[in-house]
């Protein structure tokens, strides 16, 4: 039992994963040198989050796939934290505009029939929605002709204090939010909505198990969170 719960909160804190600066295309499970001949009719989408690491790519696809990827730049936006809990227990990415910003992320090269699995993975309609980002994308110093796809969270940014927070694994520059990594996130969730003497464990575990409590936790997320005049527990 503990061994399981060890492995519910690492997939929730590891969130974005195993993630590259290199080029590689992702085939027989395991990530290798890029050939530019595997994009030939493949669409790119915009990697905000976990969906360029090998480890997620090998979830969504399994180790037969074949996915190219290339470190990107996406301009004019950065990447924060979504105002939403996953069925594995962390906090999502979503973009948000911002002039002057850049952020490091990557690019996805994806088929036909591994765009509609993506789109099924991501919830799309409920969850996420698919944008175009245009020539807002920057690859091997030149834009991306559109279409370049990205999913956006239907919840918004979380806002804490007011303010949207970046994923301090997804580098973003030239932006005056401040950042967090999953685990301090989780664990200002867990200090704002854990039932008295819940240990932080037992927390992400129930947000893995029980739909119903990550529904009425995403419902204050929605509102923000506030630091200040928090509970105190006696």
């Amino acid at each position: 039992m503990a061994d399981e719960l060890y492995s519910i909160v690492d997939m929730a804190e590891t969130y974005p994963y195993d993630l590259r600066e290199d080029a590689f295309v992702f085939k027989n499970g395991a990530p290798h040198p890029f050939d530019g001949t595997e994009l030939k009719g493949r669409t790119p989408l915009v990697a905000i989050g976990s969906n360029g690491s090998p480890k997620r790519l090998a979830m969504k696809f399994g180790d037969d796939a074949v996915v190219p990827v290339k470190p990107a730049q996406l301009m004019d936006h950065a990447i924060v934290y979504a105002a939403a809990i996953t069925s594995y227990g962390s906090v999502p990415a979503t973009l948000v505009e911002m002039s002057g910003a850049t952020a490091l992320v990557a690019v996805v090269y994806l088929d036909r029939a591994q765009i509609e699995v993506m789109h099924a993975s991501e919830s799309v309609g409920r969850n996420y929605e698919v944008i175009d980002l245009g020539t807002h994308v920057i690859v091997d110093e030149a834009p991306l002709p559109a279409p370049v796809l990205a999913y956006r969270s239907l919840y918004g940014p979380l806002r804490v204090n007011g303010q949207a927070v970046r994923l301090a694994e997804v580098p973003t520059v030239g932006t005056p939010l401040g950042a967090a990594y999953q685990s301090g996130i989780l664990a200002l969730l867990h200090h704002q909505f854990a039932d008295r003497g819940e240990i932080y464990a037992t927390f992400i575990g129930d947000l893995v198990a029980s739909p119903e409590r990550r529904g009425a936790i995403m419902a204050s997320l929605a509102t923000g969170i506030a630091t200040t005049g928090r509970r105190c527990e006696t």
